[in-house]
């Protein structure tokens, strides 16, 4: 009898991250290092890579060796430097390139339909499925989150003429590094950093000479600059159980991420609001609902509530809709209200997966009223929706002024008419002032790490050196004594 999907999805997303373990420590994967490392028998363990190489994910090097496919596995691991995620999940790689080649590609049809079978997202590429899904009626207040009268809005996007336009997106990004220094210390340093692109449309083309850019941290000589006020980079967490530590700088990584993000979105809000009716910004609006126990994190989290707040205050005041903008979802609200409407199990996954067969290009979903959620901060006229542009499904959402149905026009066609094909694996799919912010964000990123370790390398390395040295000197110096 076969795995049940929960099961097999999470064995899968558990040997992904041991073949990239195995692949950095012997430089290739095979059978038995595999199932020595997952405690699996080599049969079991062979089964699990034909699958894997069904997805893509392993390549066949020769030899009974294989290698990870670093391009898909780098592009989701750059894309999760902005979303929160535990470890990489097998749903993480059914990505809309790798959708689009199944509903595509006819010789690939048998091995992978075996595998989607197994994970049970076979039947979301059933052709007569997605025909009832794309008819489906709400009658209103029978599926408390669904507004709208059809579940589909089809063809409904307007790619819109863009003149005399400014259009901001923001984005934000994080690494987590940590420091050996000598057998004395360990330093973990978070790296952030987020950007603003505020791009300017004329005569429906963007003028990157007059757009705005913005970066933070403004990495800039501070020499004459007065006053410098240095604030507290320093976080201390402690816990009885040490392998909980990681997991504490990861989620404090997370939500000084959001810190920051907010805080420039709030500075482009208050200085250049006048400009623009709409304010994209990458990831989801509301703060995601962590659940923290520890000081520290506590204050964080409380502080990324407060500043959501404040954000969506002045945005009600400049008269301007601030939107977040995401090619990741974990909920399957909508999923699991279509099962219900029809009466059928269709799938184990989430929303964005669920619709990237069952939308075309230029639908949207009804509006999604969400309701408040453990974790998370509350307020009132929250939705969202989805979007499929060209290839890509993207979840919208807001907090709503005045009118839901008018703002979500206003953003859809918005969404639809700046939506940019992502360049190269990495990029987020989105308005291309989102791409924009994104390569701000990440070159400042990159800057910003090599002068802290360059830093660490000519200051505190070169102390800790001294200091093994000086300690060298005295066990000589000892051995000099016990020998006379």
């Amino acid at each position: 009898m076969g795995k049940v999907p929960a099961t097999y999805r999470a064995r899968l997303s558990t040997l992904i991250s041991l073949c990239l373990e195995i692949e950095t420590e012997y430089g290739y994967v095979d059978a038995r290092l595999l199932a020595k490392k997952a405690g699996l028998t080599d049969r079991a363990v062979r089964d699990y890579i034909n699958d894997l190489l069904s997805l893509g994910i392993l390549v066949y090097a020769g030899g009974g060796r294989y290698r990870v496919n670093r391009d898909l596995v780098e592009s989701v691991l750059r894309l999760y430097y902005t979303e929160p995620s535990v470890q990489l999940r097998i749903e993480d790689f059914i990505t809309p390139s790798f959708v689009q080649s199944i509903l595509r590609t006819k010789e690939l049809d048998d091995k992978v339909r075996r595998v989607l079978g197994k994970l049970n997202l076979e039947l979301i590429f059933s052709g007569t499925l997605r025909d009832k899904i794309r008819d489906l009626r709400i009658r209103e207040g029978e599926y408390g989150p669904l507004v709208g009268d059809r579940v589909v809005m089809r063809g409904v996007a307007r790619d819109v003429v863009l003149d005399d336009v400014w259009v901001p997106g923001s984005f934000s990004a994080k690494h987590l590094a940590h420091y050996g220094l000598g057998y004395y210390a360990l330093i973990s340093i978070v790296y952030l950093s987020a950007g603003v692109y505020i791009g300017y449309f004329e005569k429906n083309v963007l003028n990157d000479h007059k757009s705005i850019k913005r970066v933070v941290p403004e990495l800039i000589p501070f020499e004459e600059r007065q006053p410098f006020v240095p604030g507290d980079p320093f976080y201390e967490i402690s816990t009885d159980f040490p392998e909980l530590l990681d997991a504490g700088r990861r989620l404090a990584a997370r939500l000084l991420k959001e810190i920051l993000h907010y805080h420039l979105d709030l500075r482009m809000l208050k200085e250049y609001g006048d400009m623009f009716d709409v304010y994209f910004r990458s990831g989801t609006l509301v703060p995601h609902g962590f659940f923290v126990q520890a000081k520290k994190l506590v204050q964080l989290k409380d502080e990324c509530h407060d500043l959501f707040y404040r954000l969506v205050d002045l945005g009600r005041k400049k008269g301007v809709i601030v939107a977040g903008i995401t090619p990741f979802s974990v909920d399957n609200i909508l999923l699991r209200t279509v099962e219900e409407m029809l009466n059928t199990k269709i799938a184990d996954t989430n929303d964005i997966n669920f619709l990237m067969n069952v939308l075309e290009n230029g639908d949207t979903t009804c509006l999604i009223k969400r309701e408040r959620e453990k974790g998370k901060p509350q307020i009132e006229g929250y939705y969202e929706f989805y979007i499929k542009c060209r290839d890509f499904v993207v979840r919208v959402d807001f907090v709503s002024h005045e009118d839901p149905w008018a703002e979500y026009e206003k953003l859809r066609d918005l969404v639809y008419s700046t939506f940019v094909t992502p360049p190269r694996p990495g990029m987020y799919p989105g308005p291309g002032v989102v791409n924009g912010a994104q390569e701000l964000a990440y070159r400042n990123l990159e800057q910003l790490m090599r002068m802290i370790e360059g830093s660490l390398k000519v200051s505190l390395y070169e102390y800790v050196e001294g200091l093994l040295e000086k300690r060298d000197e005295e066990r000589m110096r000892r051995v000099g004594r016990s020998g006379a």
